[in-house]
């Protein structure tokens, strides 16, 4: 475990600890950085028991803290009890309390759900990058540790880096100050020395949690995550596998903002193993939720508190590989049962650019679990043998899963021949398609619009022989992408 803290003044870099608060028996001493404007103090503390919680408290000269706790990670491999994490991050804003909220919000919600040490229920805090708006010491210092600081004495937090990292700190010689990631690694795999703490790898029990640079992409970052992702998919330690990197995979607002390395070159990567469960990122200041169609690989944005991002404000596309996209402050609960190997997600939103703060209100979630039986076979009612008369209405069989996994998505297609060689209509849609706002006017104000709220998914009308879909000029036809839960799929052709 790391410990850092900051210091107007002072030299010492003293860690006292112990397994129980009344007795800090051990002591650890580390690196003092002289930064200008503060002091910034490291300590390593070694030959820690795992998933064993420690009382400990900091000292420089006479300044001496109040005793925290914190609560080392399992052994890797363990698959006992249930591990939660905390994703929460770009916060940007410096001025205004925004992320002090968000962090007390998340932590009063975790409270309320678990009870107990908040160490106990969470067991990692993972930021997505632009936890400061400029990389200087102010905001380092003022912004991501102090406006996170209701939880960071608890939980261990981790970081990645986003664009505003690098404005004033272009090399992140700051960056690799601050943190510790060089002596992370999972399998011994590691990044080429030039890219060290730029990108790298967290195994905690039966997770591993990729920590890419989408700000420095590159042909060595992408074989470093073939390496990981090759790894931990013959790893029987390792059950699931989630991915951050700060620039998104996809974004229905500010259109074409998103990394195009990580969607065409890490995603199908990541796809190699269905151990994979999602890629997250940031960037854009709201909450977003679609997946593959042929893969159970989610993508996400989770984009905290930072400058304000609403509908209305940019270019804006409603796109079939987002399901939802929801113009609140976000934070994310993941919950992994190890035994069962399930894992459960839930989104909370505490405010908004347009509505301001609010109590925690669960916005959205979903999950994946293990060797879930598929669903059954759809089918066309009433298929046509003949050539039909537009307009016509396909309809499918009924929606049916073994497991009771509820429907998410359909997808009809129409060939021209019983081969599928080519397409004339690939109709793929989701139960729900939250697009947009209900604005000034709406009941309630500013809240999100379910686009297919009145649609039947089961069902495809044809009106007129559709033209061929197209690719966009200057954009890369997106790949097949997959469905969170169970789905019905059903193909038909049509002379």
């Amino acid at each position: 475990m790391w410990v850092s803290w900051w210091t107007d003044t002072g030299t010492e870099s003293n860690v006292e600890f112990g397994i129980a608060e009344a007795s800090l028996d051990r002591s650890a001493t580390g690196s003092t950085q002289d930064l200008g404007a503060a002091s910034y103090h490291l300590v390593k503390l070694d030959n820690l028991s795992p998933d064993t919680r420690y009382w400990y408290r900091v000292k420089t000269g006479t300044q001496v803290s109040r005793t925290y706790r914190f609560r080392t990670l399992p052994p890797p491999g363990d698959k006992q009890g249930h591990f939660r994490f905390l994703i929460i991050g770009d916060h940007q804003i410096i001025d205004q309390p925004r992320h002090t909220k968000m962090v007390a919000a998340a932590r009063d919600k975790i409270v309320e759900k678990f009870g107990g040490y908040i160490e106990d229920a969470i067991r990692l805090n993972v930021n997505v990058g632009d936890q400061v708006d400029v990389g200087n010491v102010e905001h380092w210092r003022n912004l991501h540790f102090k406006q996170s600081a209701l939880i960071t004495p608890y939980i261990p937090t981790t970081t990645i880096v986003g664009n505003h990292e690098t404005y004033y700190d272009t090399d992140l010689a700051l960056y690799k100050q601050l943190f510790a990631y060089d002596a992370l690694e999972y399998a011994g795999i590691a990044p080429p020395a030039a890219d060290v703490e730029k990108y790298y790898a967290l195994r905690a029990a039966n997770l591993l949690f990729i920590m890419t640079d989408t700000e420095h992409t590159s042909t060595e970052q992408a074989s470093y995550v073939e390496r990981l992702v090759g790894h931990a998919s013959a790893d029987t330690g390792v059950d699931w596998s989630f991915t951050l990197g700060h620039r998104p995979y996809q974004a229905e607002q500010y259109v074409g903002d998103i990394s195009t390395w990580m969607r065409n070159i890490v995603a199908p990567i990541l796809t190699k193993t269905p151990k994979s469960v999602f890629v997250v990122g940031a960037h854009h200041h709201l909450y977003a939720r679609g997946q593959l169609r042929n893969e159970p690989l989610y993508n996400l944005i989770s984009g905290g508190t930072a400058w304000d991002q609403y509908w209305g404000q940019s270019n804006e596309t409603d796109f079939d590989d987002v399901q939802k996209t929801i113009d609140f402050w976000p934070y994310q609960i993941v919950d992994v049962d190890q035994a069962k190997g399930d894992v459960f997600n839930e989104t909370y939103a505490m405010g908004s650019p347009k509505l301001g703060y609010f109590p925690s209100t669960l916005i959205d979630s979903f999950h994946r679990r293990k060797q879930q039986a598929a669903p059954q076979k759809p089918a066309i009612q009433e298929a046509p043998t003949a050539p039909v008369t537009l307009p016509f209405t396909f309809h499918s069989s009924a929606y049916a899963s073994p497991s009771q996994e509820p429907n998410n998505s359909t997808q009809f297609q129409v060939a021209p021949t019983a081969a599928f060689t080519s397409l004339e209509v690939d109709s793929y849609r989701d139960y729900e398609d939250l697009f947009g706002t209900t604005g000034e006017s709406g009941t309630p104000k500013y809240w999100w619009v379910d686009k297919n709220k009145d649609v039947d998914i089961f069902s495809m009308s044809m009106g007129r022989r559709p033209a061929r879909r197209r690719p966009r000029p200057g954009r890369t036809p997106p790949p097949r992408r997959g469905p969170p839960r169970s789905r019905s799929r059903r193909a038909i052709s049509i002379g």
